[in-house]
């Protein structure tokens, strides 16, 4: 055995191992039957199993031997097969099978329970994946279909030209407990963060592990894809971001970059547009609060923010936010601030003197607005005990600090002593008022 040359391959940054390396030989031979003899086989002083395959590449060239290779996907691998056990499978009945390999997760070095097998003879590889489908490796049936080639254009191209990947779900693809509740929060187009790189290898691996599983009566087709009129295609529903945003610390960085902006785009794009119109690209506080904003109605506890009434918070999914009503929230000196306040949403005799009314706002850039500048001026105290609802912020109110004009309880048709409204270090508006009873002749209307 002439060893030449061994490499380990570490992290550039940690110099730890990566757990695999590389060993040339001075023969093909030499190479061949180490190959032979240790794959499959254990470690000296340890208890993890040697996973030896031809490496694509040399330490530094391309071997001169190389030829065209044909891959086939297997799945539902028992934890017990090796690369070894899953080649001799395969090599058994296909003698162009090149290797095997098994994938296994980094840390705990356990099967994933799927795997590769490459073949010289591409009808070779077409034939296995006809007649190997079902076949027993170890104790359970494989499930085989056609690996996803990979590029030669190295990872940073492939990446640059593949942000996500399509599926295209079956009639079938509905149900409670199927594979397709893993894309449920993405609809039919699941995207990616640019700027959190490693989740194109979860991509990849989520299209090699689902690719041609049926649900139902249907095959599931994923392919990398890029598509401008993608986010059209998304199901932006509040609930199952939140669910996403729970599975890992990954998806909620996701959630908190991308979904939740996403969300607030599609639910009101021209406000949107104007709280980012001077050039920042998030939002005072943070997109997830500024979503939950536009569409819960946190309500109120006794002894809270307004400590005379109970109201459970609910979700409103239909309201519409206003600029120019912002500026009947404003004192005439503070009005060149932009201010976006909602319909009120009633609550019917909920309050001592009638229906009360919530509302909701956000301001534009608040940190440089007119309206926080006059409320330090004037020593507004923030609230001892309340916070924010959406972004856990401390709380001023703009009733002691004597900045709610008549105009606001014009505006929402409410009596002019009965308004009251508070703002957050992030300019989140929250307000109640008491609402003015209908005329008998528009009761009569509505009747």
């Amino acid at each position: 055995m002439q060893v030449v040359l061994i490499k380990v391959i570490r992290n550039k940054i940690t110099s730890q191992p990566k757990g695999y390396g590389f060993v040339e030989f001075n023969s093909h031979a030499a190479a061949e039957r180490v190959l032979q003899t240790y794959n499959g086989t254990q470690m000296p002083g340890t208890e993890q199993t040697l996973r030896l395959n031809w490496a694509s590449f040399g330490i530094g060239e391309r071997r001169p031997d190389a030829r065209p290779e044909h891959s086939i996907f297997v799945g539902d691998l028992a934890p017990d097969v090796t690369d070894y056990l899953l080649q001799e499978t395969f090599r058994t009945q296909y003698p162009s099978v090149r290797g095997a390999k098994v994938v296994t997760d980094p840390n705990t070095g356990r099967s994933k329970g799927y795997g590769f097998v490459k073949f010289a003879d591409e009808m070779e590889r077409n034939r296995a994946m006809s007649e190997m489908n079902g076949v027993y490796c170890s104790t359970r049936q494989m499930r085989i279909s056609a690996a996803t080639p990979k590029k030669t254009t190295g990872f940073q191209q492939q990446y640059a030209a593949a942000r996500g990947f399509y599926w295209k779900p079956g009639p079938q693809c509905h149900r409670r407990g199927t594979e397709a509740n893993i894309f449920a929060v993405w609809g039919n187009y699941l995207c990616e963060d640019p700027h959190i790189k490693r989740m194109w290898a979860s991509a990849e691996e989520a299209i090699q592990w689902m690719q041609g599983t049926m649900i139902g009566q249907q095959a599931v087709h994923l392919s990398w894809g890029r598509s401008p009129t993608a986010k059209q295609h998304l199901n932006w529903n509040p609930k199952l971001i939140a669910a996403f945003s729970c599975a890992c610390k990954w998806f909620d960085d996701v959630a908190k970059r991308v979904l939740w902006k996403e969300f607030c785009k599609a639910r009101a794009p021209k406000m949107m547009l104007d709280l980012q119109s001077s050039g920042s690209h998030s939002v005072d506080g943070n997109w997830r609060a500024l979503g939950k904003l536009l569409i819960y109605c946190p309500g109120c506890t006794k002894g809270g923010l307004f400590n005379n009434i109970h109201i459970h918070g609910h979700f409103v999914y239909r309201t519409r936010f206003s600029r120019t009503s912002g500026k009947s929230f404003l004192l005439l000196q503070c009005r060149t601030d932009v201010l976006y306040v909602s319909d009120p949403c009633e609550h019917l005799d909920q309050g001592e003197e009638g229906d009360v009314g919530f509302f909701r706002g956000v301001f534009k850039s608040f940190a440089m607005s007119k309206v926080r500048k006059m409320l330090i001026s004037r020593g507004a105290k923030f609230n001892p005990t309340e916070v924010c609802p959406y972004c856990k912020a401390k709380l001023w109110s703009m009733l002691q600090a004597k900045m709610v004009p008549q105009s606001a309880s014009c505006r929402l048709g409410s009596y002019e002593d009965a308004i009251e409204y508070y703002v957050c270090l992030n300019g989140h508006v929250l307000g109640i008022c008491t609402l003015l009873p209908l005329s008998d002749s528009e009761a009569s209307e509505l009747e």
